[in-house]
């Protein structure tokens, strides 16, 4: 859809943390609207049942919204309409957590909103995966169980490197093969949002981990899946030749770049004991490990070709 003359006149490249009761009115009216034909169809009012019990089981109430709209939209959504900031981040998450939701047309909808009026944040992917494994209807075998991973709110990095990299990380990642790398890579970036930037490193060296531990159990190399940290890893794979290299001094430039990158900003920084001193991890820091990460991410699971 073409954008309209406000959205193309927009002079300011400066992303905003704030959800702005525009946003949130253009969210509910655009989900409302997948309601809308036969193809197209979700139950939308049971979504919302849903979700009003269950944000009532874990806030033992709701937002009361400002008195001109207390009469004219139900209490699930006057509690989106009106609540702070971070509830309202967290209701669009949830909007994805109950049995019928919204899907992946419900994450497009929802970031082209975001990019739209300049919001730091965005949804990862809605994916379902079905796996080997037997599935079950009320207790009887039926079919082959489905995974789902359900969107999170990410933060939004610079445009270039979230479209060139971070991005294309998460994307690669969406193979059922590689599940644990991504929740760890998405929960690098939930603890970036809340400014954990510790525990943010730690789940970028798990997913790094992770992943190469993926590739070596594809490819049916020798590694320990308990004992061989990043360093281990990256050598195991640059040995069995995973990387593309051209000359020794090019595949040690490359090893000392991947082994000098992600596994030493953790074992530094936020994978070790503090000691006397204690060591602050810079949300500069943090971001520079997620975008480290990711680019390995893309040469890893690219090279390998599983």
């Amino acid at each position: 859809m073409a954008k309209w003359f406000s959205q193309r006149n927009k002079t300011s490249n400066t992303m905003t943390e704030s959800v702005s009761l525009m946003v949130r009115s253009r969210i509910m009216h655009s989900i409302n609207d997948l309601r809308d034909g036969f193809y197209n169809s979700f139950d939308v009012d049971r979504m919302y049942r849903d979700l009003h019990t269950q944000l009532l089981k874990k806030y033992g109430g709701l937002v009361q919204p400002p008195p001109q709209y207390a009469h004219s939209f139900e209490p699930v959504l006057g509690h989106f309409l009106a609540c702070d900031d971070a509830l309202a981040l967290e209701f669009i998450e949830q909007m994805f957590q109950v049995f019928v939701n919204p899907g992946q047309r419900g994450v497009d909808v929802i970031n082209a909103i975001f990019e739209e009026e300049g919001i730091g944040y965005q949804l990862t992917p809605y994916i379902e995966t079905i796996t080997e494994e037997p599935g079950s209807y009320m207790g009887r075998p039926m079919g082959k169980l489905m995974h789902i991973q359900r969107p999170r709110i990410i933060k939004r990095g610079d445009e270039f490197v979230q479209t060139e990299i971070v991005q294309p990380a998460i994307e690669l990642l969406k193979d059922s093969k590689f599940k644990g790398a991504n929740e760890e890579f998405v929960k690098a970036h939930e603890h970036y949002r809340s400014k954990d930037y510790k525990a943010c490193l730690v789940d970028c060296g798990k997913s790094f981990e992770s992943t190469m531990k993926v590739i070596c159990h594809h490819k049916k190399w020798q590694f320990d899946e308990h004992r061989d940290t990043a360093s281990k890893l990256i050598k195991i794979c640059v040995d069995n030749g995973l990387l593309p290299t051209h000359s020794e001094q090019q595949l040690t430039a490359l090893r000392m770049l991947l082994e000098s990158g992600v596994p030493t900003i953790r074992n530094r920084q936020g994978g070790h004991g503090q000691g006397v001193q204690q060591n602050d991890v810079s949300p500069e820091m943090a971001r520079y490990a997620m975008h480290l990460t990711a680019a390995n991410v893309i040469l890893l699971v690219e090279s390998a070709k599983l």
